[in-house]
């Protein structure tokens, strides 16, 4: 969840919020906007795991540029999603290779990668709209929003 920034647009959509961040810093920030119902301290897929099919939305907005193999991600995703659920991120655009270091020291990812781990973890492609996905000094950075559906078993 990082400090927060999508929770204004999360919250009035949700019975219950909740985010995970890695850093207490980022999740003593989150806190004082006073969105979320719950925050962990915890690894984005330690944070699925055990999880039963219980989750109807996870966002992942600017989340994946720090993660480079994916296949674990969407695996605890599908875990975690109740059947017709969704998953929404966005990621860096990659022209390549599955994914890529860059020298910002975050990662780019290649839309193909994400068709291939979507389609092998029974996630359906709703949407994929390429656009700019923030901003780097002035810059606007190329990347992709997506959105999947967990298929229903």
């Amino acid at each position: 969840c990082g400090t927060g920034l999508c929770a204004p647009l999360l919250r009035p959509m949700a019975r219950h919020l909740v985010g995970v961040d890695l850093s207490p810093r980022m999740l003593q920030i989150a806190q004082a906007r006073g969105m979320y119902d719950d925050l962990l301290c915890s690894d984005i897929v330690a944070s699925m795991q055990g999880r039963n099919a219980d989750i109807d939305l996870l966002v992942a907005a600017d989340v994946f540029v720090y993660i480079g193999s994916l296949e674990a991600v969407f695996e605890a995703s599908k875990q975690a999603l109740r059947p017709g659920a969704h998953l929404a991120f966005s990621i860096e655009a990659d022209e390549g290779a599955d994914f890529t270091l860059l020298p910002t020291r975050r990662y780019a990812h290649a839309i193909g990668y994400i068709e291939r781990l979507a389609a092998g973890h029974g996630f359906a492609l709703v949407e994929c709209e390429r656009r700019s996905v923030r901003d780097n000094l002035g810059q606007e950075v190329p990347g992709w929003v997506v959105l999947l559906q967990r298929e229903r078993d």
